[in-house]
């Protein structure tokens, strides 16, 4: 299998954080593939995914770190979190709040928060990975995806403002009662 750099550093990650759930929480992790990506849930905050072993046909678990992260003690925080997910423990109860907060997470459980202990030894950590090598997405300015079938279209002039449908607008813009001229305007 062929890693990016960035994936290399992830896995080499992987196997540190093995020993830290091992002497912490008694359980070994498994194969898993780790990379960077956006995850599923566009849900604001997710950071991270771990999808199980059956729901992926090689049978491994996917775990994915958000390309909006970018400093190493935040990403090895992450994939911890998400490692717990892979070793078995779905959802944010039970069994799953047992092992993290064995290797060092704290609550809410539904976020990833390293306590102090799992901080400092993630921090001793990066320093031995080295930078992690990854330019940080910013998801700031993209055009936000309309959610209604209507279209907003002003006014530059006067901030007059109406919604129309696509068919309607393609039969010809409407006009502004004082200025004339209206256009189509981003969500």
């Amino acid at each position: 299998m062929s890693y990016t750099v960035r994936e290399a550093w992830l896995n080499r990650a992987v196997e540190r954080l093995d020993y830290v759930f091992t002497s912490q929480a008694g359980v070994s992790l498994p194969k898993v593939s780790v990379s960077v990506g956006f995850p599923h849930s566009r849900k604001a905050g997710v950071i991270g995914e771990c999808h199980p072993a059956v729901n992926v046909a090689d049978g491994i678990p996917a775990v994915f770190v958000s390309p909006v992260l970018d400093d190493p003690v935040q990403v090895l925080a992450c994939l911890t979190h998400e490692l717990v997910h892979a070793v078995g423990n779905h959802g944010h109860r039970g069994k799953f709040v047992t092992c993290a907060r064995n290797v060092g997470l704290v609550e809410p459980w539904t976020a990833t928060t390293a306590g102090p202990d799992l901080t400092g030894r993630l921090t001793r950590m990066s320093r031995k990975l080295g930078p992690y090598p990854h330019g940080k997405v910013s998801v700031r300015g993209t055009v936000k995806t309309q959610t209604t079938r209507m279209v907003k279209v002003e006014c530059a002039e006067d901030g007059y403002l109406v919604r129309a449908t696509r068919t309607w607008l393609d039969q010809g813009m409407p006009l502004c009662g004082i200025c004339g001229e209206m256009m189509e305007v981003a969500p």
